[in-house]
């Protein structure tokens, strides 16, 4: 219900066509924050979309809207590196609008780049957010999160299959081991694969997407 609230208040908004993609950024009931990515009507500044991060409370069994905030997407480099070329040119790396301009800034740690291809030599992966509308701290902590600094990427999507439907399972799992071998020391989804160990963990955040994280 959460996801929902969010996708209709940023459906409501003049500059959006269409939503395309809902995840938890956080849910701590009252509160959640919630990724929205939208596509744009007939572009806006030149853009076809972005990622909005909305923040939802509970009060007397429903939820409602109290913050609705666009990313505020970066400038491309002039001369992006032959590594950022790559992730932009492969077709096997699905980026949002938001992300794909987090990647052409250079702003996107070269380890998750590569992270991010060598998945893509086994699967298409939907990324849903890298740096852009990314919470600064994860939510209800006063810990600064890894992506707004460029070390971290979420996974909506492996082969066209949400990570939250449950008949992915298998393909969540194969991917989650598969991003612990690109060097990530941080794995999130929606089974600790190592129950309770440092390398793994699973919350109520992380069972619609994989998070992929290096410590920089």
């Amino acid at each position: 219900m959460a996801k929902r609230v969010a996708a209709r208040a940023v459906e409501a908004l003049p500059e959006v066509r269409q939503v395309t993609y809902t995840q938890y950024f956080g849910y701590l009931p009252p509160q959640a924050s919630i990724l929205v990515e939208a596509d744009f009507v007939d572009g806006v500044d030149g853009r076809g979309g972005t990622t909005y991060d909305v923040r939802v409370s509970r009060a007397s069994g429903d939820w409602q809207v109290d913050t609705v905030t666009a990313a505020d997407p970066p400038r491309a480099l002039a001369d992006p590196s032959p590594l950022v070329r790559r992730v932009l040119r492969n077709d096997r790396i699905v980026l949002p609008w938001a992300g794909r301009a987090d990647v052409a800034a250079g702003d996107v740690d070269d380890e998750v780049l590569r992270s991010m291809l060598a998945l893509a030599e086994e699967h298409e992966i939907g990324v849903s957010v890298l740096i852009s509308a990314h919470p600064v701290n994860v939510f209800g902590t006063d810990r600064r999160s890894r992506h707004p600094d460029g070390f971290a990427y979420d996974i909506g999507s492996i082969d066209g299959r949400l990570v939250v439907d449950p008949d992915a399972a298998g393909l969540v799992r194969e991917v989650m081991e598969l991003a612990t071998g690109t060097g990530a020391d941080q794995v999130g989804g929606p089974t600790d694969l190592d129950g309770g160990g440092s390398q793994y963990f699973s919350d109520v955040t992380h069972t619609d997407h994989v998070h992929v994280g290096f410590d920089g």
